[in-house]
């Protein structure tokens, strides 16, 4: 029993000492000349997830770069959203249940849904990647999309 315990003792000793000593995983958060600053998602946990209201937000923070989702719809243009499926958890009302496939429904369709995303609490539209870079053009250009 007490080589047991001292066993224990041991490997509890070594384990601690192991974690205490391991070298860093460079994963960390240290910021070095090469890293980017990125606004993930349009700002999107502050705004809805690739909303035009969280792109301007964007484009006022001190971002090198904003990240945002696309995808190609039934009729070739591409929108803007994070989630490949429309349903209550993304879109419609809590308990709604409706579901659209995005790849499967034409700009105007996307269009016209008034949207409510339920992280932040806020309706959005759908908007095309061609508004954005609209919006895009009339600023000083200096992030990249």
């Amino acid at each position: 029993m007490r080589r047991l315990v001292l066993l224990a003792i041991l490997l509890l000793l070594g384990a601690g000492t192991y974690f205490i000593m391991k070298p860093d995983p460079g994963y960390a958060s240290k910021q070095t000349a090469t890293d980017l600053l990125i606004s993930h998602k349009t700002a999107g946990l502050e705004y809805p997830e690739n909303a035009e209201e969280g792109f301007r937000a964007s484009l006022a923070m001190d971002v090198e770069a904003i990240e945002m989702d696309v995808h190609m719809v039934r009729d070739s243009r591409i929108i803007l959203h994070h989630d490949p499926v429309l349903s209550d958890y993304n879109c419609f009302a809590k308990g709604d249940k409706t579901r659209l496939i995005v790849a499967q429904q034409t700009v105007e369709t996307l269009a016209a849904l008034d949207c409510i995303n339920h992280k932040v609490n806020a309706r959005y539209r759908i908007a095309t990647l061609d508004h954005f870079l609209e919006i895009y053009r009339n600023t000083d250009q200096s992030k990249s999309c």
